[in-house]
């Protein structure tokens, strides 16, 4: 899995981490983390407490990501927010299945070709040719949610 963003509180990297960690360890997988920010450290003790630090990988700024793209299983974004979120076009450009969560601005206008805010997902996930969008990561169903569409 890939996933790649500023690390920062507005990505919901940790929330991503603790979710599918479980799914990361059982399925022998890794998520492959590529940025940087100020939650850096945060993540990787965190990474560490979980003991994942097998499964996740923190890469640092990659410059040209078209490699992880293109060894990458799926794409993962659990922004809470987005203005335009060009690597979610870039992994749809490797034929990558992609989850989103259904955040304010891109994700589901870019998956669904829609803007209907007012029926952002509280719970569930919707599925559109192999892409699915789910509720950010504050939703009581994350976790529920991300594990049901793991590929």
């Amino acid at each position: 899995y890939l996933s790649l963003g500023r690390l920062d509180s507005f990505k919901g990297f940790s929330e991503l981490i603790r979710s599918i960690g479980d799914h990361l360890i059982l399925k022998n997988r890794q998520l492959k983390i590529a940025g940087d920010g100020p939650d850096h450290k945060k993540l990787i003790e965190l990474t560490h407490h979980l003991k994942l630090q097998d499964h996740v990988v923190f890469l640092g700024h990659v410059k040209n990501p078209s490699l992880l793209y293109s060894e990458a299983m799926a794409y993962i974004s659990t922004s809470y927010l987005e203005g335009f979120p060009l690597n979610i076009i870039e992994a749809q450009s490797y034929g990558l299945p992609i989850i989103a969560s259904d955040c304010l601005s891109g994700p589901r206008e870019i998956l669904l070709n829609r803007s209907d805010y007012e029926n952002r997902l509280a719970t569930g996930h919707i599925e559109n040719n192999g892409c699915y969008l789910i509720p950010t990561p504050d939703s009581e169903s994350f976790h529920k949610d991300l594990n049901e569409v793991l590929v």
